[in-house]
């Protein structure tokens, strides 16, 4: 298992921060040219109420990294944790090198300032990366089981339009995965569509099929960048994982079936 330091938050800048994004194209943004690598990052929260799941999280990154290893191309991790704290575990890790989920739940739901800083810190790397080192694609998982109540930096307007601009500029792709069941509203708050986002049960069955899905959904992915298709990838959710309560109206995923790179 590999353990994490936890830094201390530090301190930002509001508007430096949140504008960057924004108005310096040259600072977090990259031309991304090697096909055949996707960085995978995840956002994953491990406030308090994560506890109830935490072995389920657990098992369904497991075989999120299983699946991943099977397919074809190459592919890098960078994992980021939040609660009111936001940690950097480790960035741009060969798949094949991945070990096991530590989450250890605590604290509140520092949601938007987490996004913000991940874009950042990813963005600031891959800047400072020759071309040829670049990926040809990077996919955003934002992994929740609440709604934000923490974030003293960033405003949703402000991640709003940072996510945008990643996706507008540099082609990323979000995806949004939310035991909450306003998770569909809060994807739209910040600009991430429907077939982007996904509402799981917050118990073994939802979060386990969660997993199962968007692991589907980052092979589709991948050989969406492998075939220079992205700009017609469609990830297949726009439902909920789960039990068969879920949200009114929302209809259970079928998740993209697994995709072979000739």
């Amino acid at each position: 298992m590999q353990r994490c330091r936890v830094p201390g938050y530090g301190v930002i800048v509001r508007d430096r921060v949140a504008l960057t994004a924004v108005e310096g194209d040259p600072i977090l943004g990259t031309t991304m040219t090697d096909s055949a690598l996707t960085e995978v990052v995840v956002i994953l929260d491990r406030s308090g109420s994560m506890e109830t799941i935490r072995h389920d999280m657990v098992g369904g990154f497991r075989r999120l990294i299983r699946e991943q290893r099977a397919q074809p191309g190459r592919c890098v991790l960078s994992l980021y944790q939040f609660d009111t704290v936001y940690e950097k575990c480790f960035e741009e890790r060969d798949i094949d090198n991945v070990g096991d989920l530590v989450l250890e739940p605590r604290g509140g739901t520092a949601l938007l300032d987490a996004v913000a800083r991940a874009i950042n810190d990813v963005g600031y790397r891959l800047q400072n990366k020759p071309e040829p080192k670049r990926p040809g694609g990077v996919i955003v998982l934002i992994i929740t089981d609440g709604h934000e109540n923490a974030s003293k930096f960033h405003s949703r307007e402000q991640v709003r339009q940072m996510i945008a601009h990643q996706e507008t500029k540099y082609a990323w792709k979000f995806l949004y995965l939310s035991a909450d069941p306003a998770a569909f509203a809060a994807a739209h708050d910040l600009g991430i569509p429907l077939q982007q986002a996904a509402f799981f049960s917050h118990n073994a069955a939802g979060t386990g099929a969660m997993y199962g899905g968007i692991s589907a959904s980052i092979g589709s992915y991948r050989h969406a960048v492998h075939e220079g298709a992205v700009a017609n990838w469609n990830a297949g959710l726009g439902g909920h994982f789960g039990d068969a309560e879920g949200i009114a109206g929302a209809p259970l995923v079928q998740p993209p079936a697994p995709v072979t790179i000739e």
